[in-house]
């Protein structure tokens, strides 16, 4: 594990949020699946960013194995390749 805690954050899917249709996004969302395997827990990295993200919010971790973590990859896969 690298010392700052990210192995090789690679996201396979990520959200954006927009107020208006022609306004640039609220946040970003990006989240990797990949490295819970290489730890020993479920935790794993989303990276989240935006006008009104706090820097100190910009990395958070997620239970990959929580349904609903597992139902938002389902989503995600649902819509194709990544």
């Amino acid at each position: 594990m690298k010392a700052d805690g990210w192995l090789g954050f690679v996201p396979g899917w990520g959200i954006r949020a927009y107020a208006a249709p022609d306004e640039p996004p609220l946040y970003e969302a990006a989240f990797c699946y990949g490295c819970d395997r290489a730890w020993a827990w479920a935790w794993v990295w989303v990276w989240v960013w935006g006008p009104r993200i706090p820097e100190a919010l910009h990395r958070q971790t997620f239970d990959s194995a929580s349904p609903y973590a597992q139902y938002l990859r389902l989503r995600f896969r649902e819509e194709g390749p990544v």
